[in-house]
């Protein structure tokens, strides 16, 4: 277990590109925690490659985290088809389950230990059904994939996109329990949903024991809109704080790309924030 939490760096901040291989290769020369979202191209590339060159890239994968000692996650495609835990048609939904499946297997090969998924959408489904339809989504993606050192992550999701499964903590804790999952807590996400400083730091306690991984990011709240670092308003070196004080050691990862900001921005906000951080102990 790392004694400091770890600030990283996701390819979504590039807008998944078809070359991750060397975008990751670019973000390894400032970041050693790397998040690898298999998304539009950066999909394409990864799943759609033939057998041997597959192979190929794995072999890239773990030559360069061996080179550099760098540390991976995967964040699985969260949009388009095949990407809905919770679909109320039993076709889509065994379809994004193999596609999530596939994910795991691709972290399991290239050492990483996290994968991040969405929940989906809700479909009009109260809370106790989305509950039972992602555990049996969750459960099935498991019992597929035989990678007992990788930990599939439920990522909590945010306001202002109406069509997506907002849980509560309530039942974002039931799921970890229900079938020994995680929590990606995404703060931007949860600062959408309770933007009032005080609220907002003891809804990250509240999930912190059951939080295995971080994304980090900036917003004006109650925005739901991903931001550079220090260009929003959120308490961010008091979450970490926070999250340290009740024993998270794991990644933080800066992710998420909006228009109107260059991943350079995205890139200086994190690298400023990591060093005020760094004089704090809890990070590296």
């Amino acid at each position: 277990m790392e004694d400091s939490i770890t600030i990283g760096f996701s390819n979504n901040i590039y807008n998944n590109p078809a070359d991750v291989l060397d975008t990751v290769r670019i973000i390894s020369t400032h970041f050693r925690a790397i998040e690898i979202e298999l998304a539009e191209d950066a999909q394409i590339t990864v799943f759609d490659a033939a057998p041997d060159e597959y192979a190929q890239i794995i072999t890239a994968f773990r030559n360069m985290a061996a080179e550099r000692s760098l540390e991976y996650s995967v964040h699985a495609a969260w949009f388009g088809p095949h990407t809905d835990l919770t679909a109320r048609d039993t076709e889509e939904r065994r379809a994004s389950v193999a596609l999530l499946a596939r994910s795991l297997r691709f972290a399991s090969d290239i050492g990483a230990r996290i994968v991040t998924t969405h929940p989906g959408s809700h479909h009009d489904q109260n809370e106790k059904q989305l509950v039972s339809a992602l555990a049996k989504s969750l459960r099935e993606t498991v019992d597929i994939v035989a990678a007992p050192r990788v930990l599939l992550c439920v990522e909590n999701m945010g306001s202002q996109r109406p069509s997506q499964t907002v849980l509560n903590a309530e039942a974002q804790i039931e799921i970890c329990k229900l079938v020994g999952v995680g929590i990606c807590l995404d703060i931007v996400h949860l600062a959408s949903v309770v933007s009032e400083t005080t609220a907002l730091l003891g809804a990250v306690e509240a999930l912190a024991p059951f939080t295995r991984h971080v994304h980090l990011g900036d917003t004006i709240r109650p925005r739901h809109r991903h931001l550079p670092i220090g260009r929003g308003d959120l308490p961010l070196a008091a979450i970490i704080e926070r999250l340290a004080g009740v024993g998270y050691r794991g990644h933080a990862i800066v992710e998420e790309w909006n228009r109107g900001w260059s991943p350079e921005e995205y890139l200086a906000g994190a690298l400023a924030f990591r060093q005020r951080m760094q004089a704090s102990g809890l990070v590296v």
